[in-house]
């Protein structure tokens, strides 16, 4: 199974990139919890552009959906949206993009379409300044990933393993 791609919609065209290894990991965070997607990326890209070939990019992201409740019998045909990667209540980063330095992805919206077992593919858009013009001179480049997730940790949120807190 193809893991996916993560695509870097620019003002000058698109970069494509293959992931590897995208995650899922939940955790129980001041009475709510915390579902974090990783996503890195292959050393080669699938297609760069001519102003970046030279940086040898290998991007990864990054985006932290906090919920009152997790149900992972309940999240195929679920949306979600982290609207800004500063969280002002947290005093902290909840998305980012790695390319060359860490940048803000903004408009997160996470869907996640099928499962199988503990895989779950993922299509996640967001927004960040251009990977190349950090000044605000080139529109925002519109970030892209859809991709096969394996939720690390999924038995202890599906209710089929032994719950180990007060252990």
């Amino acid at each position: 199974m193809e893991v996916g791609t993560l695509a870097l919609h620019r003002f000058n065209g698109d970069e494509v990139y293959a992931v590897k290894y995208p995650t899922i990991t939940a955790s129980e965070e001041d009475g709510a919890v915390e579902l974090l997607l990783y996503a890195d990326t292959k050393v080669k890209p699938v297609r760069t552009l001519p102003d970046t070939a030279e940086l040898e990019p290998q991007p990864n992201a990054e985006v932290c959906i906090t919920l009152k409740t997790l149900d992972v019998s309940r999240l195929v045909g679920r949306r979600f949206s982290v609207p800004a990667s500063w969280n002002d209540e947290k005093q902290d980063h909840v998305s980012c993009l790695y390319y060359c330095e860490h940048g803000d992805l903004n408009k997160n919206v996470v869907r996640f379409l099928e499962r199988q077992g503990n895989k779950f593919l993922v299509h996640w858009t967001a927004t960040t300044t251009d990977v190349n013009h950090y000044d605000g001179s080139k529109p925002d480049t519109k970030f892209e990933l859809k991709a096969w997730f394996t939720f690390k940790n999924i038995h202890r949120w599906a209710g089929t393993e032994p719950d180990r807190r007060g252990a």
